[in-house]
């Protein structure tokens, strides 16, 4: 599905879109920001973290106050 129809279907302007990959014990994400209105990407970030059971709470934080 478009980006641009999930936003008219959520009636929002603006979307935040993530992706993960996994490797060995390495974990990527991307976060992005998109203006629905414009199609317009906004931001975009990566993350790297070691993937450690013990640290999915840090992932998560350190990932929110960024996006935030």
């Amino acid at each position: 599905m478009e980006i641009s129809t999930i936003g008219k279907e959520l009636d929002v302007d603006y979307l935040v879109q993530g992706s993960l990959l996994k490797f060995g014990d390495t974990i990527r994400f991307w976060i992005k920001l998109i203006d629905i209105r414009e199609n317009l990407l906004i931001w975009t970030e990566p993350f790297t973290f070691l993937f450690e059971a013990g640290n999915i709470y840090a992932v998560h934080t350190a990932i929110a106050s960024r996006v935030v």
